[in-house]
């Protein structure tokens, strides 16, 4: 990621940052905070926890693997689209991304009886969401 991009799921019930190369800490560039109680600040390891790598990630992943992603994705007429992932056991997810001049800006996700909906912002993180990281860093590595 050149740029950074930071999400918030609902009204602030989850906030992910993900930072550039230049901004990361001894190589780790992205953390989640959730206000709680109790509070938690924690390192991601993995890209798809956020709503704008998720699909990517899984077609990248099947394509090391040498298979097809169980993934369907339409466009719609208003130039967003809506795709459905199927991860078997677990149930079905089903995405609506919103894009503006190329961008996600609004991803809504349905999962069982769960909707949530993703407000997405790109480039460096504010001060208040860079401290996301720097809180997981310094309380997974004490």
């Amino acid at each position: 990621m050149t740029e950074g991009v930071t999400e918030v799921v609902g009204e602030g019930a989850l906030t992910l940052v993900m930072v550039s190369e230049d901004q990361a800490i001894e190589s780790f560039s992205a953390a989640y905070f959730e206000p709680g109680p109790p509070e938690s600040y924690v390192l991601v390891f993995e890209t798809d926890v956020f709503a704008v790598c998720g699909a990517y990630v899984s077609f990248a992943l099947a394509d090391e693997a040498g298979t097809v992603a169980d993934i369907a994705v339409e466009l719609q007429p208003d130039g967003s689209f809506f795709v459905v992932q199927d991860f078997g056991e677990f149930g079905v997810q089903g995405q609506s991304y919103e894009l503006e001049d190329g961008f996600f800006t609004t991803v809504s996700t349905s999962f069982g009886d769960e909707i949530r909906t993703t407000a997405v912002s790109y480039g460096p993180p504010t001060a208040k969401n860079y401290k996301i990281l720097e809180t997981a860093f310094q309380e997974f590595f004490g």
